[in-house]
């Protein structure tokens, strides 16, 4: 806040190493868990069905978006969640959770 952006940045970065990420124009920041991204499953009994082989294609496809989120590619994060969308994933990007449905699969 006082214009000291060199302290700043090696905060931000320190934090960075300890799984946290900030979002300056939100001013929100949020933990990344192992899986590399803040989402979590909404389990429920078509989430918690998914094989393991599923999960894993999902979980790196979700981090794969959130990292294109981040550095501003913003086309690039749009066409991975067309394909999450596809294989029956929605994620909110609000409460940071996603879900799986079976009846939204895409042939």
């Amino acid at each position: 806040m006082r214009g000291d952006f060199e302290t700043a940045d090696a905060l931000r970065d320190q934090l960075k190493e300890i799984g946290v990420t900030l979002n300056d124009r939100t001013r929100k920041w949020v933990v990344i868990g192992t899986s590399g991204h803040p989402y979590s499953p909404l389990d429920g009994h078509l989430t918690a069905a998914l094989s393991a082989d599923a999960r894993t294609v999902i979980e790196k496809l979700i981090e794969e978006r959130f990292v294109a989120k981040n550095e501003k590619r913003f086309a690039e994060a749009d066409r991975i969640q067309d394909r999450l969308r596809s294989k029956g994933v929605e994620v909110d990007d609000v409460e940071l959770r996603w879900r799986f449905n079976a009846a939204n699969v895409l042939e």
